[in-house]
């Protein structure tokens, strides 16, 4: 979560009272968004606007419609071009854990062989320099790995929260 650095704010127990910018609905950032902020006590206190985009998230700071500003790391990239002071004017008041994301899956019916080969594809591709630079500005990613069903068991742990969050509302 970003902020500007014109507040007084330094921590996310600090944005009770506070408006948030967050990601529509069905995106992982914003169930991560409203489950950190339930953890950390004021989810009930943080008035909530959904954004349609990051840039959009990052924006709503800068024009301080909203206090503060759930985003991917980083995010503040997209409107670098447009606004070149944007890491002097804002800081992030929060990082969450690695958040289990943009899986790759295959169909179960796909020839193995193909299966193989589209994973060394994507290795070969993050394993460059430019390639890293392009999944790192595109999407965020900061590295690739194998995964199974383990490493997702604190996404199952956030939506569990997230569905107790929403069932009593």
């Amino acid at each position: 979560m970003i902020i500007s650095k014109n507040t007084e704010l330094r921590t996310i127990s600090d944005l009770g009272n506070k408006t948030v910018a967050l990601q529509e609905r069905f995106s992982l950032t914003h169930l991560w968004s409203v489950v950190e902020l339930y953890l950390a006590g004021i989810l009930q206190q943080t008035r909530g606007i959904i954004v349609n985009s990051h840039k959009e998230a990052v924006n709503s700071v800068l024009s301080e419609l909203c206090d503060a500003a759930a985003i991917f790391q980083d995010a503040r990239n997209l409107v670098l071009a447009e606004n070149p002071f944007i890491f002097r004017n804002t800081h992030i008041i929060h990082y969450t854990q690695p958040i289990p994301h943009d899986a790759i899956v295959t169909k179960i019916e796909l020839d193995q062989n193909l299966v193989i080969s589209i994973k060394r594809a994507f290795e070969f591709v993050f394993s460059s320099v430019q390639g890293s630079i392009y999944f790192d500005r595109l999407f965020g990613w900061k590295g690739i790995t194998e995964a199974d069903d383990s490493k997702f068991s604190l996404l199952d742990q956030y939506i569990s929260i997230y569905s107790d969050i929403m069932n009593t509302d």
